[in-house]
């Protein structure tokens, strides 16, 4: 399939507040620039990195995301869980400037490629609870009487004289595990939602900051193109096997020692081809950090940010996101500690030297995830978990009612409609 030019009039109506909040001028000239560089040409979709290589020329901040999910939108082959989040970030942010948030409430956020889902999780969180009835103040200062400091956090939501104070963290650190749906597939998805052949990517642990899963996404695109065109490069080597298997392997990673740390892929595998593709990611030697260390620094930040309750009902929580619901082991571990000798106890055990925690009342773990059914290809269920942990400042029953009845919002499913 190609890549299609993009109705530069049809986005714009389908997706009024994603471009008011953007700031129209903006998104626009980036469609003319993308549609410049597509339009008469026959660019399959393997190589749109090439269209936005072009584009690179003109433009900074592509948003690749944006784009891809436009060009692609009405082709009803594209899988359409794509589809869904931006129908639903258009959905969450007319309802925002319905209420009356500024228009530049989120738009540092969603000019941001990097921050797409962190954005979405965060807009999950505050238009939910006000659709229930909260009171919401979108990014208050964390410490107002400081005119000097900017430091804000996500929410602030009244329910009757009590509020719901939490900052929303989508955390891109937990990469690359041999298990379930992870953060790496998903963006490769992302970037080509038309993928045809299986693939095993062999990758670090884990990554270490929100723009190495773009282009750690990037580099296994790249790598996977060049195999297919069988291309020649000093960096890497590429092996054909039975069966149309090929394999393009980084030479770094396997010819130098130690292996350099921005190492971001190992190898790609192409096993076949035939209807629609698959990812499978399993766990290199090389590079990374370890998860717990990740989530403790991260954990860190939010509950900086987080301000201390301003009477006994309130309840102050951060609130911590991540692509697969088993990430809670690693929250549990962050916040409890495993109880082994000689491992730091968890930040939220009282034997924890660690300080800035103290006035938190809990922390969440929170999934999202977008499952189309089977036999309704224009509908996307939303699903949600969320897995909450008593913090150092406890829970009296008046908070803990609050937070049970958070929760309880938060983890009700709900449906995309794509028209």
């Amino acid at each position: 399939m190609n890549v299609q030019p993009i109705d530069a009039e049809w986005a714009a109506k389908t997706f009024p507040a994603v471009f008011t909040v953007y700031g129209g001028s903006g998104l626009a000239r980036q469609i003319v620039g993308f549609n410049g560089v597509v339009t008469g040409k026959e660019y399959v979709h393997d190589d749109i990195d090439f269209a936005f290589a072009a584009m690179a020329r003109e433009f900074r901040n592509i948003h690749r995301p944006i784009l891809n999910t436009l060009s692609l939108f009405r082709d009803p082959a594209w899988p359409p869980g794509g589809k869904a989040m931006l129908v639903l970030l258009q959905e969450y942010l007319a309802e925002s400037l319905a209420a009356g948030d500024g228009i530049g409430t989120y738009r540092s956020m969603l000019v941001s490629p990097s921050s797409y889902m962190d954005l979405l999780a965060e807009l999950d969180w505050a238009i939910r609870l006000r659709r229930a009835g909260g009171s919401l103040t979108p990014h208050p200062k964390t410490n107002p009487d400081d005119p000097a400091d900017n430091t804000n956090y996500d929410l602030d939501v009244a329910f009757g004289g009590a509020a719901f104070r939490g900052d929303v963290k989508w955390f891109k650190n937990w990469l690359v595990k041999p298990r379930g749906e992870d953060l790496l597939k998903g963006q490769i998805w992302l970037l080509k939602p038309d993928l045809k052949h299986h693939l095993i990517v062999k990758a670090p642990i884990q990554f270490r900051t929100p723009d190495d899963v773009i282009r750690a996404a990037e580099e296994v695109l790249t790598l996977y193109q060049a195999a297919l065109a069988n291309t020649r490069d000093a960096r890497w080597v590429i092996s054909s096997g039975s069966g149309g298997r090929k394999q393009i392997a980084v030479r770094a990673a396997y010819y130098q020692f130690p292996p350099p740390p921005d190492l971001l892929v190992e190898s790609v595998t192409i096993l076949g081809e035939g209807g629609t593709g698959s990812i499978s990611v399993v766990e290199s030697g090389a590079g990374g950090l370890d998860d717990v260390d990740a989530a403790r620094r991260n954990i860190a930040g939010a509950a900086s940010q987080v301000p201390p309750g301003k009477t006994a009902d309130d309840v102050s929580c951060v609130c911590i996101g991540s692509a697969v619901p088993q990430d809670v082991e690693d929250v549990r571990t962050t916040l409890l500690g495993t109880g082994a000798s000689g491992v730091a106890p968890g930040v939220f055990d009282p034997k924890s030297d660690e300080v800035g925690y103290d006035h938190l009342n809990a922390a969440i773990h929170f999934s999202i995830y977008f499952d189309p059914p089977r036999d309704d290809p224009r509908t996307v269920i939303v699903k949600r978990s969320a897995a909450p942990f008593k913090g150092p400042k406890g829970l009296n029953a008046s908070q803990q009612s609050l937070l049970d009845k958070v929760l309880d919002i938060f983890r009700t499913e709900s449906a995309v409609r794509i028209s």
